[in-house]
């Protein structure tokens, strides 16, 4: 019996053992191909001596209404065994946790944008998320870099470990004259390209796709002719249309995904947007407006509403607040007058104007509309959103992109616009260095 006992001990041993050797054996395979189930698609590895530096972000490009940010992971690269031996340490201790980050932001002729203050966040094994705020007039529409710096008494021996990563903000503008739509409807979009210092681009292709809420993929191009070049657009003209544009008729209730693609002198960029068809709405808003201005004269908004039910209230614009807003009208259109029986304010916080048309009475099946001039500020280049209007609780879901171009308009010191052709020219008091000209 003894003998039998120690002949089971030594098979649950054995058993053990080989479990060990199992989970180990999966362990390795799970190091192997752990990374690909877990990580996004790999972006952009850069290596450093011992080290890289992985983005996890797909796009490099961002439109005007989003704000930049990344996501890294840092890892020291090391042989089979030891590599292999951290991964299992990795399991109970994050070696990353204590790196010091630091990162700065440069514009495109290396000049260090003083101030954006990218904000860093540690996530976990080596991964940190990196924001680039947006604050005015520091991000303004163009190519940047931001410089990343990484150090570690042990992991780095005390060294810095510096990587940088390009983007590009505000390149790309896109509206739709509708935020939400009714189903069977017509999208007119409306584009606008700008190059890496900012300026307006007239000769991009551009790709449009549209994936429906079906699966249904429309593609519109410059090439196929359904989107429409404006030979009016210029560098520094003043034209009301964008200088790209092109319609698609909509088909049923959900969420329409937008790809832009520019392919310019400056090499390709994206962005992603998306829109949404409702099948019923109680306001339908439309606006008629610039999507690219030349910052030197004064600009009107349209917007065009239809009531679907009765409402007494206010109705909420918003602008930047350095925006001066010239002349406003309030009408209601089917009773073919513009009637002035409303109030009109502007209030002011530390980000935006408010627009606020007050006491308004109109019944379902009204027509509006608002209209306001505004005369945005003399600089160049610049990018700014309108919006979102307000109607008692409905808000619209999408904001008005504008992009302000004038080559020969440009920020300097205390505010001035001047023109020049070096950067000896003008020193930028506000960013503490070189204002510069394309």
């Amino acid at each position: 019996m003894l003998n039998k006992f120690k002949k089971i001990k030594a098979i649950a041993k054995g058993v053990q053992l080989q479990s060990f050797g199992v989970g180990l054996l999966l362990m390795a395979i799970l190091w192997f191909v752990g990374p690909g189930l877990t990580k996004a698609e790999a972006g952009n590895k850069q290596i450093k001596g011992d080290f890289s530096l992985e983005s996890l972000t797909a796009s490099k490009d961002f439109s005007g209404n989003e704000t930049p940010v990344f996501d890294f992971e840092f890892k020291k690269n090391q042989q089979f065994f030891s590599s292999f031996k951290d991964w299992l340490m990795s399991l109970f201790i994050d070696e990353y946790k204590d790196i010091e980050m630091s990162a700065m932001v440069l514009d495109k002729n290396g000049h260090e944008k003083l101030l954006l203050e990218p904000e860093i966040i540690y996530l976990q094994d080596g991964t940190f998320r990196l924001e680039v705020p947006q604050i005015t007039p520091g991000l303004t529409p163009g190519k940047y870099s931001v410089v990343i710096n990484l150090k570690d008494e042990d992991l780095t021996e005390g060294k810095i470990i510096e990587f940088s990563e390009d983007f590009t903000w505000g390149v790309l503008a896109f509206n739709l004259n509708k935020s939400v739509y009714l189903p069977e409807e017509t999208a007119y979009l409306q584009m606008g390209v700008l190059d890496d210092g900012g300026h307006t681009l007239c000769d991009a292709d551009l790709y449009l796709e549209i994936t429906a809420p079906d699966g249904g993929i429309a593609q519109l191009s410059t090439e196929n002719g359904l989107i429409i070049n404006n030979p009016k657009c210029g560098p520094d003209n003043i034209i009301d249309s964008p200088d790209y544009f092109g319609f698609y008729g909509l088909g049923g209730v959900g969420i329409y995904q937008i790809k832009l693609i520019a392919n310019t002198k400056n090499g390709q960029r994206e962005i992603s947007e998306e829109f949404r068809v409702a099948s019923s709405l109680p306001f339908e808003i439309e606006r008629i407006g610039p999507t690219r201005i030349n910052p030197t004269t004064e600009y009107e908004m349209k917007i065009k509403i239809k009531a679907n039910e009765d409402y007494l209230g206010e109705i909420i614009e918003r602008t930047p607040l350095n925006f001066a807003i010239v002349d406003n009208e309030f009408g209601i259109m089917n009773n073919a007058a513009i009637i002035h029986n409303s109030s009109f304010v502007i209030q002011e916080n530390k980000k935006e104007k408010e627009l606020i048309w007050e006491n308004l009475d109109f019944k379902k099946g009204n027509e509006i509309e608002l209209i306001y001039t505004f005369d945005a500020p003399n600089v160049s280049p610049e990018f700014y959103l309108l919006g979102p209007a307000r109607i008692g609780n409905f808000i619209e879901e999408r904001q008005w992109q504008i992009a302000s171009d004038d080559i020969a308009v440009y920020v300097a010191d205390g505010g001035t616009s001047v023109n020049w052709t070096s950067e000896a020219s003008a020193w930028d008091s506000v960013n503490d260095n070189y204002a510069s000209r394309d």
